[in-house]
């Protein structure tokens, strides 16, 4: 079996200070898993941006965890990541519903 993305909405809302943080999605864990989708977001202060998208199909490695996360830490930002998913056989056909 294999975990795939579906959807994802991710959003950064600054404080006072602008800045930027990437949003990556990861085939393994949080923080190790090798990078197989990245986006950056850049936001000025007291301000926000976002990604927003469907019709995905991200898949793990047949036994490895499927990870969204921020990594680079924008102080006194708020963080948001909300994904849709679900397990496919291995070597079921891309995009396929």
């Amino acid at each position: 079996m294999q975990i795939r993305l579906r959807a994802i909405f991710a959003s950064l809302a600054a404080g006072a200070t602008a800045g930027t943080d990437q949003l990556v999605i990861r085939d393994g864990a949080s923080g190790v898993g090798t990078i197989i989708w990245q986006a950056d977001l850049s936001v000025p202060a007291n301000g926000g941006d976002r990604v927003q998208l469907s019709n995905l199909d991200i898949r793990a490695t047949p036994g490895n965890s499927l990870t969204v996360e921020f990594v680079n830490g924008l102080g006194q930002a708020r963080e948001t990541v909300n994904g849709e998913g679900d397990i496919i056989p291995v070597g079921y056909p891309l995009f396929m519903s």
